[in-house]
């Protein structure tokens, strides 16, 4: 085999573009993402950097003079219109270009903002900090300003107010059930997107939150600590379960885009994890700095970027799951199940360590039907081989070399419908000739699978094609394939010499 025909599919991420902070400049303050060009602006404390992932260019657009330093403590990029929204140290409100130049100043409040949020579906800005929650319209064109009868680009909208001691740090749009997710010091608020209040997660006691997830599938909130814990509440407020693995304060959390039960985790201890919110399980780690990380995103194509105060490295996370399912057994090996008619759902079947075997839906890794650990196998033995028939739902197991267990996966768990004794298979396997011509001898049964196919053999008066569409395949210590009916015991279709060696495999997925 050359190596044109093997495909290489890399685990775990892998880094496809870095940005490193020159010495000579401050620390990185903000991050902000442009989807509709794919490019990053860096904020630190003397201006602002420019950097595209394809490119690996840099480029400086804005410095400050130096008697200006750290004007700007957050950016976010607005794609419809093609703007940034900056977030300055004297709580103002400033529009800048594509080329961030400043346009237009807005005082939102005396209060202090900690961070900000623009809601591109409603055109409208929210604030959050020490004052609450505002929500603020964006007017961008004229006509809308002479609407409103101002000549300001931005209108209170509506107010939340919240304890002194409850500032609020972050803010999150959910757009899978319309709600805004409001990260207090001890506290989720949840509010609708128009800023009506729903309800309040008391996180207390645990020390000052960072940032909280949602996990639509399972209806998780996910907080992150500066304790290095992370807990997983229900909807009505109860204390589900707590990780415990990160060494420093978890910064970010957000979930896998192709997962809806994995969950990533971000911590100034340097490393990226993820979890797994259906077993409570870490699943993967990788340290993928040098510098704590302070924030996590998705690009447009689904890469994760991650920045501390010195550098930006952007990271593929394909291939880690594409399939998940809960054994609660250890797995021997696992084998997919195809089928040739295409309404068929595909399946997988597992083999535990305890010869448990279980049918799982290739889409959904729910179970489907399951074997229970063959009660005439000693726990030193394990079964052989495993054989499915999509086509009757029938489950063959090789429990020794001249003994077939039969069982239905009609019912769960599944049910022993026959078994196909020494004396059967020994009428079967009886060899007429064997490769050199002379009388064979009684072959053993290596491996075993199913073949959903027709096979034409040579008869007396020419091919001839057997009427059965599914055969069970038998692979011999003497190196023969023999091909039999699954449903009617002892009928033998053909049998054919393939190796000297003993058949350890029959790759075929029927």
């Amino acid at each position: 085999m050359s190596e044109e025909d093997v495909q290489v599919y890399q685990y775990g991420f892998q880094c496809r573009a870095s940005f490193k902070q020159s010495t000579k400049s401050s620390d990185i303050i903000s991050i902000a993402y442009s989807p509709f060009s794919g490019d990053f602006a860096l904020l630190d404390g003397a201006g602002i950097t420019h950097w595209n992932k394809d490119t690996q260019i840099d480029k400086r657009l804005l410095t400050y003079s130096s008697n200006k330093k750290q004007l700007l403590k957050q950016i976010i990029f607005i794609p419809k219109y093609g703007i940034y929204f900056a977030l300055a140290k004297d709580n103002t409100l400033q529009l800048l270009n594509s080329m961030l130049q400043r346009t237009f100043v807005f005082d939102a409040d005396n209060c202090t903002i900690l961070c900000m949020l623009y809601d591109i579906r409603k055109d409208m800005i929210i604030t959050a900090g020490v004052g609450g929650l505002k929500m603020f319209r964006y007017l961008h064109h004229k006509c809308d300003r002479e609407q409103a009868g101002t000549d300001q680009y931005f209108v209170q909208y509506k107010h939340y107010p919240v304890r002194p001691s409850q500032w609020i740090t972050r803010i999150q749009l959910l757009e899978t059930n319309d709600k805004l997710l409001c990260v207090a010091q001890k506290e989720i608020i949840l509010l609708t997107s128009d800023g009506d209040y729903l309800f309040t997660i008391n996180t207390a006691p645990s020390l000052p939150l960072t940032d909280c997830c949602y996990c639509s599938k399972f209806k998780y909130y996910v907080t992150a600590s500066i304790d290095s814990t992370m807990k997983v509440w229900s909807e009505q407020g109860t204390l589900l379960h707590t990780f415990n693995s990160h060494s420093k304060a978890v910064t970010s959390v957000l979930m896998h885009p192709q997962s809806e039960i994995i969950m990533i985790s971000a911590s100034l201890d340097k490393s990226v994890r993820l979890w797994n919110l259906e077993t409570f399980e870490e699943i993967y780690r990788l340290q993928v700095c040098e510098w704590g990380i302070q924030w996590v995103g998705l690009t447009r194509d689904k890469f994760l970027y991650c920045g501390t105060s010195r550098d930006l490295t952007v990271w593929s996370i394909s291939f880690i799951a594409h399939f998940y399912s809960q054994t609660r057994v250890s797995v021997s090996h696992i084998r997919p199940v195809l089928h040739c008619n295409t309404k068929k759902k595909p399946r997988v079947i597992s083999v535990g360590e305890d010869s448990s075997v279980r049918l799982l839906s290739a889409e959904t890794g729910q179970s489907v039907s399951t074997i229970l650990p063959p009660p005439d196998i000693s726990p030193l033995n394990k079964i052989l081989d495993v054989g499915y028939s999509r086509y009757y739902g029938l489950i063959f197991l090789l429990i020794d070399r001249l003994n077939i267990w039969v069982y239905t996966t009609r019912t769960d768990p599944a049910s022993r419908v026959d078994i196909w004794e020494e004396d059967i298979l020994k009428l079967m396997l009886q060899a007429t000739e064997d490769v050199s011509g002379t009388l064979g001898v009684l072959g053993s049964i290596e491996c075993l699978a199913v073949l959903h196919s027709h096979i034409t053999v040579e008869g007396e008066e020419g091919p001839v094609t057997p009427t059965c569409v599914n055969q069970l395949v038998l692979g011999l210590q003497d190196g023969r394939l023999v091909f039999v009916d699954p449903i009617v015991k002892g009928l033998k279709y053909h049998a054919i010499a393939v190796h000297r060696d003993p058949v350890s495999c029959v790759p075929i997925n029927g």
